[in-house]
C-alpha cells in the first residue's frame, strides 16, 4: 500500500487500531477474580465414554473444580440456535471429535491445561459417519435416537431436514429435451479460519449475566442464554467486542453457553479461550454433494434445471435448517429456468456442526449451476459469455415464481466484467479464462432498531447492535448519518453491539447491514430533523413546514442558524440534546418458503485468467475481475477490501482447503500449519474490483449489500479457467496441483 492510500486507510475507524495490533479483542481483556476453563476432549469422531477419572486433575494446583456429564443427573444444559440439541458437556457417548466431555476450571489458564492433561477417560472408539453414502445408506446407524428428534417425516435416517421448491414440469421437459447436461460436484468441510481465537469472558452480576463474546449476532446469543439458563432476557447482557473476522463462524454460540453456564453456577467470571486448533472442532463450512440436470433447447435457452442438494452438516443443527433452505431457494442460479425442481437436504455426519459460513450456501449452488453452463457453451457450440446473456433476465422479471422481481442490470456487470478481463483476447497453451455468476438473496424478515443522538456541540453519538469485525461498520454507518445531517466524521461517535446499551439489531452478517440498519440510522436522523424544526417553529412562531435543513443549516425564513447555536437557543448552556429512533423492518409473508421476500439479491461477476504448469499440475491464477451489482457503494475503500478478501477465500475454497479426517473421524490437517489457506503467493498478479451502481437498492442512497459476494463465483470461474485450459472440467475441489496434474496426464493418454 502506497503512503497514500495507508494515510487514507489510516482515517476509517478502527482501522488504525488494527493494523498496528493495538486493538484489544476478548481475549486481551482483564477481568479481576476470573476462572479459567479448558475443555477435555477426544480424538475421533464417535466415542461411547465409559468413565472419567478426574481424581489426578483434581490434585494440580490451582483446579478447583472439574465437571462431567455425571454432575447434572438429567439436567445437562443444551443450547442451539434452531433447535436446542447440542449438550455443553457429552453425556453417554461423542458425536464428533472434539465434543466436550468435561471441562476443567482453574486459577489460571496453565493450571486448567496442566488439570486437562490429569483426566483419564476409558472409552470406546465408535463407527462413524463421515460421508454422504454411509450417512443415507440403509444399513448405517442413526446419529440421534428418533425419540429426541420429536415428530418429522426423517426422525429415522440421518437426513437433518429436506426442502422442495419446484415450478412448471421438469419430468415432462426431460422427455422432449435435445440437450441435457448431468453432472454430480463434490465440496468438503473447509474452515473459517478466523485469525482471533475463540474467546468468551462471562461474569455474573447484577443477578444475571455479562457475557463479553466475540460473537457476529449478540442479540441471538443473549436469547439463547437465557433460554438455556430459564432467565428472563433483562438478565442476561451481551457484548461483542470489534472480531478478529467472522466470515459466519462467529455468529452463533459455541462455548460462550459453557461458559455463561459455570460462571452461574460458581458465581465467579469465567473464561475460555481455545486455541486455534480447538478451533478446528467447534464450527466449519458444510460439504456438499450437489447432482444436477440441465437442458436447453435449440435457441440455447435454459428449458429446466433438476438439481438435487445434499449438505453434509455435522453433528448437531446449530443455523444449517436455514443454510440448506435457503441455498436451496435460489439453487437455480441468476438465470430463467421456467422449469425447475430442487431437493435441499442436510445430512448429518459425525463431524463438528457446520454453521454459516460466508455466502451461506451459495458458492455451491453457483459452482454447480455455473458449472454446467460452461460445459454446455461447448456442447451447444456458444460462447459461454453470449450463453450467459441469453439465459440472464432483464430488471424487473420473475427470476423465481413468488420472489421478488430482478433488482438489477445484471447483463451490465457480466459485460463489463468480460470487458476488463479481455474476454476476445488470444490465450496460450496451459491458459485459460471464464467467466461466472454468483447469486444469493439477503435474510428476509429482519429488524434493525438505531437511536442518533445530536449532542449539544453538534456532534453526534449514534447507537446500533451492528458489530465491527473488519467489514467497516464504524466508517459506513458514521459516512451514512454524515451525509444526513451534515455532521463531519470525526464528530462522531458509534457505540456497538451491546445488548444493555444499544436497540435491537437481528444479526451482522447475510450482507443486510448497510441496507437494514443503514436505513434505520438514516430514518433516526430524519426524526432528528422533524424534531428541529418543530423547535424552529416554536421559537419563531412559524409553519414548521416552512422549515429547511441542508449542509448543516437550518434555515427559516430566509435566515440560517447552525445546529448547536439552535440547539443553546432552545435548551440554555449545556442542558440538553435531541435523539431520534429509527426502524427497519423487512417484509414478513408466513406463505414464502423463507419467510418473506429478499431485500435485495446480491449478485457479483468473478472472471478469471490462469495458467498452468503441465509438468507439475501448479495453477497460477493471473488476473481476477470481480464486479458486484452494488446499487451504491457508500464505503470504497472497505468495499473493495472486503470484496477481495471474498475473492481470496474463494480461491482458498477452489485450490487447496479441505478438512482431511481419517477413518474414525481424527482430523489430520486441524491446525494453522497443516490447513492450507491462501498465502500472498496465491494472489493473483492482478486483481479489479468494479462495482455496477445504478443506486437502485433498498439501503441508503440506492445501495445493497456487498460483503459476501466477492466469494460467491470464485469457484467456478478459477474451474472454467481450468476446463478452457485442460479441456476436462474437474468436478470435485479443491483444484490440487495433484489433481490438475493427473487430470492432464489422464487427459494425454486417451
Amino acid at each position: 500500500m502506497n503512503q497514500n492510500k495507508m494515510n487514507i486507510a489510516y482515517k476509517q475507524k478502527g482501522v488504525k487500531e488494527r493494523v498496528t495490533g493495538r486493538i484489544k479483542y476478548v481475549s486481551d481483556l482483564y477481568v479481576k477474580n476470573v476462572l479459567h476453563g479448558k475443555f477435555v476432549r477426544l480424538q475421533c469422531g464417535r466415542a461411547k465414554i465409559k468413565n472419567i477419572n478426574v481424581n489426578k486433575a483434581l490434585l494440580v494446583p490451582g483446579v478447583i473444580k472439574i465437571y462431567t456429564s455425571n454432575d447434572f443427573a438429567n439436567k445437562l444444559p443444551y443450547f442451539g440456535p434452531m433447535i436446542m440439541d447440542q449438550p455443553i458437556l457429552a453425556a453417554t457417548e461423542t458425536k464428533f471429535e472434539g465434543e466436550p466431555v468435561a471441562i476443567v476450571i482453574a486459577e489460571s489458564e496453565r493450571a486448567a491445561i496442566e488439570g486437562v492433561k490429569k483426566v483419564k477417560i476409558d472409552y470406546e472408539v465408535l463407527p462413524a459417519i463421515l460421508d454422504i453414502e454411509q450417512a443415507l445408506s440403509p444399513n448405517t446407524f442413526l446419529i440421534h435416537n428418533p425419540k429426541s428428534r420429536g415428530k418429522n417425516p426423517w426422525e429415522n435416517t440421518n437426513i437433518m431436514g429436506e426442502w422442495k421448491y419446484e415450478w412448471g414440469d421438469v419430468d415432462a421437459e426431460k422427455k422432449k429435451c435435445k440437450y441435457v447436461i448431468e453432472n454430480t460436484y463434490r465440496a468438503p468441510f473447509i474452515h473459517h479460519f478466523a485469525l482471533e481465537r475463540y474467546t468468551c469472558i462471562a461474569l455474573p452480576e447484577n443477578g444475571g449475566i455479562t457475557i463479553l463474546a466475540a460473537i457476529q449476532h449478540p442479540f441471538v446469543l443473549r436469547q439463547i442464554i437465557a433460554d438455556m439458563l430459564g432467565f428472563s432476557i433483562s438478565r442476561i447482557r451481551v457484548k461483542s467486542n470489534d472480531l478478529g473476522g467472522g466470515f459466519g463462524g462467529r455468529g452463533y454460540p459455541k462455548i460462550e453457553p459453557a461458559a455463561a453456564f459455570f460462571a452461574w453456577k460458581l458465581q465467579r467470571p469465567v473464561k475460555i479461550s481455545l486455541t486455534a486448533e480447538e478451533g478446528f472442532m467447534v464450527a466449519q463450512r458444510e460439504a456438499a454433494h450437489i447432482k444436477i440436470s440441465t437442458g436447453f433447447n435449440k435457441e440455447r435457452k435454459i428449458v429446466f434445471q433438476d438439481i438435487v442438494l445434499n449438505f453434509l452438516v455435522g453433528a448437531y443443527d446449530d443455523i444449517a435448517p436455514k443454510v440448506v433452505s435457503k441455498a436451496g431457494f435460489l439453487a437455480a442460479g441468476p438465470y430463467r429456468t421456467p422449469n425447475a425442481r430442487i431437493i435441499a437436504r442436510g445430512i448429518y455426519t459425525n463431524t463438528a456442526p457446520s454453521t454459516a459460513f460466508r455466502g451461506f450456501g451459495g458458492p455451491h449452488c453457483s459452482w454447480a449451476v455455473e458449472g454446467q453452463i460452461d460445459q454446455a457453451a461447448r456442447i451447444l457450440n456458444i460462447d459461454p459469455v453470449e450463453l450467459r446473456l441469453r439465459n440472464l433476465p432483464k430488471k424487473g422479471e420473475t427470476l423465481i415464481p413468488g420472489a421478488k422481481p430482478v433488482d438489477g442490470e445484471w447483463a451490465s456487470a457480466l459485460k463489463k466484467t468480460a470487458s476488463f478481463l479481455g474476454w476476445n483476447s488470444p490465450k496460450k497453451k496451459w491458459h485459460g479464462k471464464s467467466i461466472a455468476i454468483g447469486i444469493k438473496s439477503t435474510v428476509p424478515a429482519t429488524i434493525s432498531y438505531a437511536r442518533v443522538t445530536l449532542n449539544y456541540d453538534n456532534s453526534l453519538t449514534v447507537y446500533i447492535g451492528t458489530t465491527e469485525m473488519g467489514q467497516g461498520a464504524r466508517t459506513t454507518m458514521s459516512k451514512i448519518v454524515s451525509q444526513c445531517l451534515s455532521v463531519p466524521l470525526e464528530r462522531i461517535s458509534i457505540i456497538l453491539a451491546d445488548t444493555s446499551n444499544v436497540p435491537f439489531d437481528t444479526i451482522t452478517a447475510s450482507s443486510r447491514s448497510t441496507v437494514c440498519m443503514g436505513s434505520a440510522l438514516v430514518l433516526a436522523c430524519n426524526n432528528i430533523k422533524d424534531q428541529l424544526k418543530k423547535i424552529v417553529a416554536e421559537i419563531y412562531s412559524i409553519n414548521s413546514e416552512s422549515v429547511t435543513i441542508s449542509d448543516g443549516m437550518v434555515c427559516y425564513n430566509n435566515k440560517k442558524i447552525t445546529l448547536s447555536n439552535l440547539l443553546k437557543k432552545r435548551f440554555g448552556r449545556h442542558m440538553g440534546e435531541i435523539t431520534g429512533e429509527g426502524k427497519y423492518e423487512g417484509l414478513k409473508d408466513s406463505s414464502h418458503p423463507l419467510g418473506g421476500p429478499t431485500p435485495f439479491f446480491e449478485v457479483v461477476v468473478t472472471g478469471t485468467k490462469i495458467h498452468i504448469n503441465p509438468e507439475t499440475g501448479f495453477l497460477n491464477i493471473d488476473k481476477v475481475v470481480n464486479v458486484s451489482d452494488a446499487g451504491k457503494v457508500i464505503n470504497l475503500q472497505r468495499a473493495i477490501g472486503v470484496d477481495e478478501g471474498g475473492v481470496t477465500m474463494g480461491i482458498g475454497a477452489a485450490l487447496s482447503e479441505q478438512i482431511i479426517l481419517d477413518k474414525s473421524g481424527h482430523l489430520l490437517n486441524g491446525s494453522s500449519l497443516d490447513y492450507r489457506i491462501p498465502t500472498i503467493a496465491d494472489i493473483p498478479e492482478e486483481m479489479i474490483t468494479l462495482y455496477q451502481e445504478n443506486e437502485d437498492g433498498p439501503g441508503p442512497f440506492g445501495s445493497k449489500g456487498l460483503g459476501e459476494g466477492g466469494i460467491l463465483a470464485v469457484v467456478p470461474a478459477i474451474c472454467g479457467a481450468v476446463y478452457d485450459a485442460t479441456n476436462v472440467y474437474i468436478k470435485e475441489i479443491p483444484l490440487t496441483s495433484e489433481k490438475v496434474w493427473r487430470v492432464i496426464h489422464q487427459n494425454k493418454n486417451r
